[in-house]
């Protein structure tokens, strides 16, 4: 990789991360699935950069949809392309997020693994993409416990649509407190690691 980056690139980006990086682009060429990261604003401690590593380009309008409905406000975004001397073509597509640390968001970059699995489950059609992702900022929930409370609330309006879906998101999206304390209710009812022997933890 000492030639595949451009020469804005090298000078702009710190030994540690471009370790980093190569590390993605060598899953990515292993696998042949889009890689993500998580980096700290290299600008402000209220940025953060969410980079994507995939073969080819990048359409914007295909993901600009998919981070607003994770609550993503994207500030600009930065390509990068990478030429292997094997001919290999990849690209970095960098996103500039700003964090609202006052709403009660989750540290992007310390819970970047919940945040990349969840992102990860869109892009390989896993889960849906709707603003019930938003779930995962605040309160801070996992893309299983999204999918589940989007389970029962699909269930729930096919029982009885006494409300629409796109009202139901918006109170759940509202009230992340509230929607967290349904998904640790959910884990106490029905998680199997909350057994009789641990009541403490269940009635917690």
């Amino acid at each position: 990789y000492a030639e595949a980056f451009p020469e804005k690139y090298r000078r702009a980006t710190e030994p540690e991360e471009a370790g980093g990086d190569i590390l993605h682009l060598d899953r990515l060429r292993a696998t042949g699935t889009i890689q993500f990261d998580l980096l700290p604003g290299a600008e402000s401690a209220d940025e953060v950069r969410l980079r994507f590593y995939r073969p080819g380009r990048l359409f914007l309008s295909d993901v600009i949809p998919i981070l607003d409905n994770f609550g993503f406000r994207v500030l600009d975004q930065d390509p990068i392309e990478v030429s292997c001397p094997d001919g290999a073509e990849l690209r970095m597509d960098t996103f500039r997020l700003l964090v609202d640390r006052q709403s009660g968001e989750t540290d992007y970059v310390a819970n970047k693994e919940r945040l990349l699995n969840g992102l990860r489950a869109v892009f390989e059609r896993r889960m849906v993409s709707d603003p019930l992702n938003r779930l995962m900022l605040r309160p801070g929930l996992t893309w299983e416990d999204v999918d589940c409370l989007r389970a029962y609330l699909g269930y729930s309006l096919q029982i009885g649509p006494f409300f629409a879906a796109d009202v139901a998101h918006r109170v759940l999206c509202a009230r992340p407190v509230l929607t967290g304390t349904l998904a640790d209710f959910f884990h106490a009812r029905f998680n199997p690691r909350f057994g009789e022997a641990d009541s403490e933890s269940r009635s917690q």
